[in-house]
């Protein structure tokens, strides 16, 4: 990568031209051939004077730029390219010639014995001034993300792939983070050019890395190829895990784009399909390739475990992405759970208790993915759950608290979903004591973000419940439950939590205006749906825009036959019509029937 490419930027021109033509004039200067010696005591005096407040502007210009662009870089991208600005050769470049040629004039100004220095210090000055240019731009190519993404990822090298660097975190701060804040902040800003852009760089440089890589390497058709790979001092076991497989979140594995997106996705999985479903598509391609690769060239069975990881790893990736995809989410979750029951063949509960559980969680969490898809909804969670309580066996609340805890939220979640299918008060139950589990590691006042989230999912448990047993308290518990998330979510810092918890709060009044038939509740009911759209917004979370307003369609139906019958017939007609700019008959075609019906309905 970085060191076998080469650069003819505009900006590295200019800087070779002031180097040039400062060796030039100095080299002649020194042997007197521009005759500098023939100027007059006053006409060293006035140039001399003349360059300090030339070059003194020159200052000004350099720190007001440099000031203005990490300012910018800052607020739109990221903190971190605070140290590219500082480190850029252009801007090093120029800031020590002008320094330089600042004090030499001062020196030549303060005493005359010192003027045979305007042999040095004519060049100097108009080196500095050419500086100026070459640093201009270069600040303004530092200023278009694609540009800072590429020039991280050029400095990087194939082997600094195999360092153990990125164990440390280290390697991955210096350039990885940046790129990951970049693509975060476009995201954010709704600027998914630059995301795309982002990744498909990212994704082009770890193909031709890992490629570049393995050419180094013998095809491995049997043990002895194998054998001289490592007598070679390059084990395969270290190859494999440093370029495509991870032991934890921060090693090598975080290079390669699909797990960089893995990262990212949960924080982009509302994101309108017709933005990024091309680049995860063609990312998932990626991640076959690599597969593909690795199990071609690596098949012996002494490195069944290596390999197990891969798929484990690429399955993992493949499951969190899969979130921001409509039309292809349940091909690439079968994709998905292939992969983890492939790396359960080598990676059992005797050798490897904990990743095995690990993989047990994840394949659930597949599951549970594909029933919200709607794909054969009660088997698969059931299968979720199935997953999650093999993977409880081997967690120990006081031995792996955060694991123990994470599964016990996602088992909650199951139950939960289940709960709407069969068996409601057996698998609700189930669920609240699943959510409360895992409340016993991520409490309000360690951690109460992820104590927000749980709640946001643990009190619509009491909402089901409420619809076959005591309703009033139990819409009621609900409630309580949700306000607590909403203690801690705001529009502004949590827009997903917020509108998630605040949709869910509205359910909750909602079940309870018909338990108790009280027009307050209704009026809570529209109130809180309004309120989760300022969460849930059309341009960064469609999907929750659509849901809430298809919920508040029906919720203003349901206000028309109590109260002012055409204003709130009128207002569902509204609410059901944002609704399909999203629920369109092509990707959401349950949904779409679903409202167009009930349009009809209420327009006769």
């Amino acid at each position: 990568m970085g060191a076998s490419k080469t650069s003819s930027n505009f900006e590295d021109f200019w800087l070779i031209i002031s180097i040039v033509i400062f060796a030039s004039l100095s080299f002649l200067a020194f042997f007197d051939v521009l005759k500098i010696y023939n100027l007059t005591n006053n006409e060293i005096s006035w140039f001399t004077e003349s360059a300090v407040q030339a070059i003194a502007s020159l200052f000004a210009i350099i720190f007001s730029i440099s000031l203005v662009a990490i300012q910018l870089s800052s607020q739109e991208f990221s903190h971190r390219l605070i140290k590219l600005h500082l480190t850029n050769l252009h801007f090093i470049f120029s800031f020590s010639l002008n320094l330089v040629s600042l004090l030499l004039n001062l020196l030549i100004i303060s005493n005359s014995n010192f003027f045979f220095l305007i042999n040095y210090s004519i060049p100097l000055t108009i080196a500095a001034v050419l500086s100026l240019v070459s640093y201009i731009i270069s600040t303004a190519k530092l200023l278009v993300p694609e540009n800072v993404v590429k020039k991280y990822l050029d400095a990087l090298k194939p082997e600094d792939f195999l360092s153990r660097n990125f164990a440390d975190k280290q390697l991955y701060n210096t350039y990885l983070q940046p790129i990951e804040d970049i693509i975060k902040k476009s995201i954010k800003n709704l600027d998914y050019q630059t995301a795309i852009n982002s990744i498909t760089l990212i994704k082009k440089e770890m193909v031709d890395t890992f490629e570049l890589l393995l050419q180094d390497l013998p095809p491995t058709t049997n043990d002895s190829s194998l054998q001289s790979i490592n007598n070679s001092g390059e084990p395969f076991h270290h190859l494999l895990k440093e370029i495509a497989v991870a032991a934890n979140k921060m090693d090598a594995i975080e290079i390669t784009e699909f797990v960089i997106v893995s990262v990212i996705s949960s924080f982009i999985q509302e994101l309108p399909d017709a933005r990024l479903m091309p680049v995860f598509e063609k990312l998932d391609l990626t991640v076959d390739h690599i597969l593909n690769q690795a199990q071609a060239r690596f098949s012996s069975k002494e490195y069944a475990v290596e390999l197990a990881e891969l798929e484990y790893n690429i399955a993992d990736s493949r499951t969190s992405f899969s979130y921001v995809l409509a039309r292809t989410r349940v091909k690439i979750l079968n994709k998905a759970i292939k992969g983890f029951k492939n790396a359960l063949k080598t990676i059992t509960l005797q050798k490897f208790p904990i990743t095995y559980s690990d993989i047990q969680t994840n394949l659930g969490t597949a599951y549970r993915y594909l029933a919200d898809s709607e794909n054969n909804t009660k088997k698969n969670y059931t299968y979720a759950i199935s997953r999650f309580n093999e993977a409880l066996k081997n967690y120990k609340l006081d031995v792996h608290p955060f694991k123990y805890s994470n599964t016990q939220f996602n088992l909650g979640v199951a139950y939960r979903c289940l709960a709407k299918i069969e068996n409601r008060e057996k698998n609700c139950a189930r669920a609240i004591k699943a959510f409360k589990e895992s409340l016993n590691i991520f409490t309000l006042e360690k951690y109460p973000i992820d104590y927000a989230w749980i709640q946001a999912d643990h009190g619509p448990t009491y909402r089901l419940l409420a619809e076959i047993k005591n309703p009033e308290k139990n819409c009621l518990q609900a409630i309580k439950i949700l306000k607590e998330s909403l203690a801690i979510f705001t529009p502004e810092e949590h827009p997903l939590g917020y509108g998630l918890a605040k949709n869910n709060l509205a359910n909750a009044y909602s079940t309870l205006a018909e338990a108790t038939n009280s027009e307050e509740n209704y009026e809570l009911t529209i109130k809180n749906y309004k309120d989760a759209l300022e969460g849930y917004t059309l341009q960064k979370y469609p999907n929750g825009y659509a849901l809430v307003n298809y919920n508040l369609g029906f919720a203003y139906s349901i206000c028309a036959k109590i109260k002012d019958k055409e204003k709130n017939i009128q207002l569902a007609i509204q609410s059901f019509e944002n609704a399909l700019k999203v629920y369109t008959a092509k990707d959401f075609p349950a949904h779409y029937k679903e409202i167009s019906d009930e349009l009809k309905e209420i327009m006769k």
